[in-house]
């Protein structure tokens, strides 16, 4: 036992070193929306430093008690120290610290003897949502681990101080996601049950009205917040329930996993095999008990999880992705009741190692290809020295995958250069006019109506389409907002005679000037005639 605990904390840094290392090692750590969340943060800070930012007049603030905060305002305090792109990387090796400190502090509150059963948790650090630049959410996943250790803590022992630490991890775990703090409350009320059943918590005693108080006072003002959330994204009553088997096929296939490739596709099939076998060994090992356990509020939360996957739709109160969280939280509460419910010793090191070795193939395969698209953001960010501060900047955007030196497609499963020309706005009061996030209504910054870039300068299909759409004189003329540069990425000439492109890049080849291009040639700026 004591090489095979050794072993494992060795294993365990190892991993977290090959997580670390996916994120410092390239220039940039390519994603989707996290540019979007580096530029907010930076905007913010300029507007509460200054009353008379550039941004007040485009920007205004969303000071609602809404989700989908926490992030931002952790890179405001980290761009005080930092770079925006080293700052986003201390937020992610945030993450992934938080991650597995959840996970570890989790099992031990459990009482959890399987010195490998950490590894485990590793393969799960860098789910699709991470790449995605969902970073509300991947926080608030580890935020949810150290919500259930703490409840699970104030259980055994009910001091106040166990409930202030439980409402404190609520609290955060609400202001990252709504989802997980869903998830959060259903397990918190589905341990809180399994403990008074069990016997571990007495009814008789009364102790469990003392818990179920605590419980009440703690989830009630944020789910009142959440209920106003919901009614001003379009309220419950318009989700439509609609069974979707077809997601299974999904979950097996791990596709909530994937971060980049096809490539990831195979190992990642053979993995979900894993999962698949724990899944049922879990449920065969937990009917040979024969009472309720203290920990099957676990296994209550993951029959929610399969529930709501299977049921509720992907896109719901203005948000889109809803099946991949629920399938991620799916993997995550199989990891966690394989860690109570009483499997072999070798089994369950055994899916621990398989599992571990999973986790090494798929760095394996994801650096190259984070090094290849890091240095496409590098080319296409290379023209920023010819930005001059204080610049409205509209990005033209013509690949979301991304193209390599040789033209080569990089990313075939996320589409990771969305909103990479956001990190323009580390030029000092330089405007990105393609942030879309202040279109959602649910973070921290909004686009002031009458200068909205999506609803005035786009045109149909808009300015994220491929190819983009827009009327730039017209968006002059109607908001009287000049725009400066136009930057164009991986542009091919073919759209030049495309249908719904033809008319912007005559605008732009008439009106503006090349001013730089890239080694590349996949980056091209260009510069408003005087």
């Amino acid at each position: 036992m004591p090489n095979t605990e050794k072993i494992g904390k060795v294993l365990l840094w190892a991993g977290i070193v090959l997580c670390l290392l996916q994120v410092w090692l390239p220039q940039y750590y390519p994603n989707c929306d996290g540019p979007c969340h580096v530029s907010n943060a930076a905007i913010m800070s300029d507007m509460w430093a200054s009353g008379e930012s550039i941004y007040h007049r485009f920007y205004t603030f969303n000071y609602a008690s809404d989700p989908n905060w926490l992030t931002e305002l952790l890179l405001v305090a980290l761009q005080y120290a930092f770079s925006n792109v080293v700052a986003e990387k201390v937020l992610l090796t945030i993450y992934v610290l938080m991650m597995m400190t959840g996970a570890i502090r989790l099992l031990r509150q459990m009482g959890n003897n399987a010195p490998l059963w950490p590894l485990a948790f590793l393969m799960l650090i860098f789910h699709n949502a991470v790449p995605q630049g969902f970073y509300n959410f991947s926080f608030s996943i580890a935020f949810y681990m150290l919500l259930m250790a703490a409840w699970l803590s104030y259980l055994e022992r009910r001091r106040w101080q166990g409930a202030v630490v439980y409402f404190v991890y609520l609290l955060l775990t609400y202001f990252s996601h709504p989802v997980s703090f869903v998830f959060g409350c259903v397990s918190s009320v589905a341990l809180g049950m399994t403990y008074v059943l069990s016997g571990q918590m007495p009814a008789r005693t009364g102790e469990w009205r003392k818990a179920l108080l605590v419980l009440v006072l703690s989830i009630t003002p944020f789910v009142l917040m959440l209920q106003r959330f919901a009614d001003n994204m379009g309220g419950l009553q318009e989700i439509k329930i609609k069974f979707a088997p077809g997601r299974l096929g999904d979950l097996v296939a791990l596709k909530y996993l994937i971060n980049y490739s096809h490539k990831e596709e195979d190992v990642l099939i053979g993995t979900g095999i894993v999962f698949a076998i724990l899944l049922l060994l879990a449920v065969v090992y937990r009917c040979r008990i024969k009472v309720i356990h203290k920990y099957d509020g676990f296994l209550l939360s993951l029959l929610f999880a399969f529930a709501v996957f299977l049921l509720l739709p992907d896109s719901m109160l203005h948000g889109g992705y809803f099946a991949l969280r629920a399938g991620i939280f799916i993997l995550l509460l199989l990891c966690i009741c394989c860690a109570y419910i009483p499997l072999p010793v070798q089994m369950q090191r055994g899916s621990a190692v398989l599992l571990y070795a999973a986790f090494v193939v798929m760095f394996l395969i994801r650096m190259p290809i984070v090094y290849k698209a890091s240095d496409a953001i590098a080319d296409h960010m290379s023209a920023a020295g010819h930005i001059k501060p204080g610049a409205v900047v509209l990005p033209l955007n013509y690949d979301t995958w991304g193209r390599d030196r040789e033209g080569k497609v990089i990313c075939s499963r996320n589409n990771i250069f969305c909103h990479m020309a956001q990190y323009l706005t580390a030029i000092p009061h330089t405007l990105v006019l393609d942030n879309y996030e202040a279109n959602t209504g649910y973070f921290p910054l909004n686009w002031r109506p009458e200068l909205d870039p999506f609803v005035h300068l786009a045109r149909w299909p808009g300015l994220q389409a491929i190819p983009p759409a827009a009327a730039i004189e017209e968006y002059r003329q109607k908001t009287g907002i000049v725009v400066n540069n136009v930057l164009m990425m991986n542009f091919d000439p073919v759209y030049r005679q495309h249908e719904t492109a033809k008319a912007l890049v005559a605008e732009v080849e008439r009106d503006y000037h090349i001013v730089y291009t890239s080694p590349t040639g996949r980056t091209i700026l260009y510069e408003r005639n005087r």
